[in-house]
């Protein structure tokens, strides 16, 4: 269990994650619970979330043989390209500016990545990348707990052969998956996917790795909720 706790102007809000039990008091605050541990929770609205997850406590020989024919191939293209997998060398700012220039510049109506949602995460954050000589490919930043680690942003360099660029992202997904699995974590979570398969390209390209696609719950107070209508109107009026 990990409890992420953070403010939105004067509201402190409380994430918890992977929660052992429920706490009745928790109702009465601006209090999530995630990870999907509990079928109902009384007095909390209740929301589904879809996505693929790895168990890696089994064998990497079994994750790697679930993965799809062409995806296995496309890894180890990225293997024999002289590519270099890091971890925890891009800095905070540096993924925020990358990000943000990558939504710009693949037009995409997402809202721009700011320090507070990193930080909020304390030390919770891992941040993954892969390179060419000196030039990113792929970066990836993830949650991650003593037991379970899930994708939060993922970009790939657009002025970069996309081609390169696609083999690279692979490798470090691959990459990432073995860094957890010999780290102790149990649960490798890819972030989500469309319920209404909306983006059947992005649930391609995660369930090619091989996980097993999983709807789960997550619950949120009745504060808690009524900001995400407070947030829809001002998103409305303004």
């Amino acid at each position: 269990m990990i409890t992420i706790k953070f403010k939105y102007g004067f509201i402190k809000f409380k994430d918890i994650w992977f929660p052992h039990k429920y706490s009745f008091r928790d109702l009465f605050g601006f209090t999530s619970y995630k990870g999907g541990n509990f079928k109902n929770c009384f007095g909390f609205f209740k929301e589904y979330k879809k996505s693929v997850r790895h168990d890696l406590t089994v064998s990497s020989d079994i994750i790697w043989n679930n993965i799809k024919k062409n995806t296995r191939y496309d890894i180890n293209k990225g293997k024999q390209a002289d590519l270099l997998t890091t971890f925890d060398t891009i800095g905070y700012m540096e993924f925020i500016n990358l990000y943000n220039i990558f939504l710009e510049k693949k037009s995409l109506s997402l809202q721009p990545l700011n320090l507070n949602r990193l930080e909020k995460y304390k030390n919770n954050i891992k941040i993954t990348s892969i390179f060419k000589d000196d030039t990113w490919l792929s970066i990836h930043v993830y949650l991650y707990t003593e037991q379970y680690a899930e994708l939060l942003y993922s970009i790939v360099n657009i002025d970069i052969d996309h081609k390169l660029t696609g083999i690279a992202n692979k490798l470090l997904h691959w990459n990432d998956i073995l860094y957890y699995k010999n780290n102790g974590i149990s649960i490798y979570d890819w972030g989500g996917l469309p319920m209404d398969d909306s983006l059947p390209g992005i649930s391609k390209f995660k369930l090619s790795f091989g996980g097993q696609e999983v709807i789960y719950n997550i619950y949120y107070s009745p504060l808690y909720k009524f900001t995400f209508f407070i947030k829809r109107l001002k998103n409305v009026f303004n």
